[in-house]
């Protein structure tokens, strides 16, 4: 997505994407069916986005048996543009979960990265505010350019009001494409 720059292109290669390797086929599927609903909700098709996160999410459950986090945290972004009730507790429960687990790191960042977009959707500002901190805290830890410009994305469309824009927002959705190749790459430049 983040090459394309163009949601309809996007949306056309993550279906090729899944067409190639349906749930339980091969590991990609879960980053294409992430990366569908996020290319909805950058196209500004949020109902369509929720509808298909649910088929996603179910075909989940069922072949895999199990949500991966980043379509978990999609699906919930995708409920709160929506308006949809209880838009923020997959999120919240990907959060817990990981706290749980001790996982810490860009993960749980991205995580508290996608809850605090939520917060902003449904006009929560202390629930913006915590979370936001947290993704600070956590991207901020990795002195990574990248993770230092999400950081100020979020926090600049905080500062206007307004959701961060569909080209902004590319770059949450490659946090969960990117996640391996960004803890490789952190930890070799540590080397």
């Amino acid at each position: 997505a983040r090459i394309l720059r163009n949601g309809v292109e996007a949306l056309d290669e993550f279906e090729k994407a899944l067409q190639l390797a349906p749930a339980g086929t091969h590991q990609a599927w879960s980053s294409a069916a992430t990366g569908q609903v996020q290319a909805l909700l950058e196209l500004d098709r949020s109902g369509e986005a929720a509808a298909l996160a649910d088929e996603h999410v179910a075909t989940a459950e069922r072949v895999l048996g199990y949500v991966p986090d980043p379509l978990q945290l999609i699906r919930s972004l995708a409920f709160a543009r929506d308006r949809r009730e209880n838009a923020a507790s997959g999120a919240e429960e990907v959060i817990a979960r990981l706290h749980g687990q001790g996982t810490g790191g860009l993960l749980l960042g991205y995580a508290h990265e996608i809850r605090a977009l939520i917060a902003q959707e449904l006009a929560d500002d202390s629930a913006f505010e915590a979370h936001a901190q947290v993704c600070r805290e956590l991207y901020l830890t990795h002195k990574h350019p990248a993770l230092k410009a999400k950081v100020q994305r979020l926090l600049h469309a905080r500062r206007r009001n307004t959701a961060p824009s569909s080209e902004q927002l590319l770059g949450s959705l490659d946090s969960t494409s990117a996640l391996s190749t960004s803890r490789i790459e952190v930890a070799l430049s540590q080397c």
